[in-house]
């Protein structure tokens, strides 16, 4: 089983009540900190934000895994496709920015009968 956690969008602030940041603690602007006496409850955990830095948004990604189930080399192996796909979809937005910032969906808006057709539509108006 794998556990994905989507933990949004955070700025970095130099502000009071900022994290003190070093080489191994709030070397982001949210920390991904476990216990390693805890024991994971997912065989792979998968945490990722986004954080808006002043030269642009940077993924974060923070692996765990249980050891015997997956290898350093598997979560090496998985980053690795991740940074792929991640640039590949950086390309497309480059080559096609109107494409790439037509983002919304219905869910979103929560408006009784919108799909994701309509919103298409009203994108178009």
């Amino acid at each position: 089983e794998i556990l994905f956690n989507y933990l949004g969008r955070f700025s970095q602030d130099e502000g009071h009540w900022t994290p003190q940041r070093s080489q191994t603690r709030f070397r982001d602007a949210f920390a991904v900190a476990q216990d390693a006496q805890q024991a994971l409850s997912y065989g792979l955990e998968v945490n990722i934000f986004v954080e808006e830095r002043r030269d642009g948004a940077c993924l974060a990604i923070n692996w765990s895994w249980l050891e015997g189930i997956f290898s350093e080399s598997d979560i090496a192996q998985l980053h690795s496709g991740i940074e792929q796909a991640v640039r590949s979809l950086c390309e497309f937005a480059e080559r096609h920015p109107d494409r790439a910032a037509a983002t919304l969906v219905a869910a979103e808006i929560a408006q009784p009968g919108a799909d994701d057709e309509a919103v298409r539509a009203w994108e178009r108006e």
